[in-house]
C-alpha cells in the first residue's frame, strides 16, 4: 500500500512539474490542436493561442488523471491507517486549486488585448511556471516540494517494514 501511494505521489509530482513545464514545443500544441480537429499555424496568433490552450488543458488531464489515481490510494490508505494523510492532502488540494486558477488567469490573459500586468502578472507567473534551476526556484514550486517530502516522510517507514 505505501509503495503504490509513494508512487502516486510521484506520479502527481511528475505531472505538476510537467503541466508548470514553461517549455511548450510548436509540435506538442501542433498535436493537442490536431487531436480537437481544429487547425494549427505558428503564424497566426489567435490559432497559436488556441493550440496552446489546448495543449495546456492537455496537461492539466493528465495531472487530474494522476490526482485520480492518488485520490484512490489514499482512500486505501485511509481504511489502514486512518486519517494521517489528510492534512497534506488538503495542502496539495489547494496547490492545484491555487494551479488551476493562475493557468486560467493565463490563459485570459493570452486571449485579451489588456493582459495584467505588474504585480498581478509576475504571481500568475510563478504560480504557472516552474524553474529547476535552483537559483530560480520561488515559493510555490518550494511548496509543492515540501508536501511531496511529507508524503514521503509518512510513507517511507512503512516501505522499510515491507522488505
Amino acid at each position: 500500500m505505501a509503495r503504490r501511494l509513494l508512487r502516486a505521489t510521484y506520479k502527481l509530482r511528475d505531472e505538476l512539474s510537467y503541466v508548470r513545464s514553461p517549455w511548450m514545443s510548436a509540435g506538442e500544441m501542433h498535436a493537442a490542436a490536431e487531436a480537437s480537429g481544429e487547425k494549427f499555424d505558428a503564424f497566426s496568433t489567435e490559432q497559436h493561442n488556441r493550440a496552446f490552450e489546448l495543449a495546456m488543458n492537455r496537461r492539466w488531464r493528465r495531472l487530474g488523471d494522476a490526482r485520480t489515481e492518488m485520490e484512490a490510494e489514499l482512500l486505501e490508505a485511509e481504511v489502514l491507517w486512518g486519517p494521517v494523510f489528510k492534512t497534506h492532502d488538503e495542502e496539495l488540494k489547494q496547490i492545484l486549486l491555487h494551479l488551476s486558477f493562475a493557468i486560467e488567469d493565463l490563459l485570459r490573459d493570452r486571449r485579451s488585448t489588456t493582459p495584467r500586468s505588474g504585480e498581478e502578472r509576475k504571481k500568475v507567473t510563478e504560480i504557472t511556471w516552474s524553474s529547476r534551476d535552483s537559483e530560480n526556484r520561488n515559493a510555490f514550486s518550494d511548496r509543492i516540494d515540501s508536501v511531496i517530502r511529507e508524503f514521503e516522510a509518512l510513507l517511507k517507514p512503512h516501505l522499510a517494514r515491507v522488505r
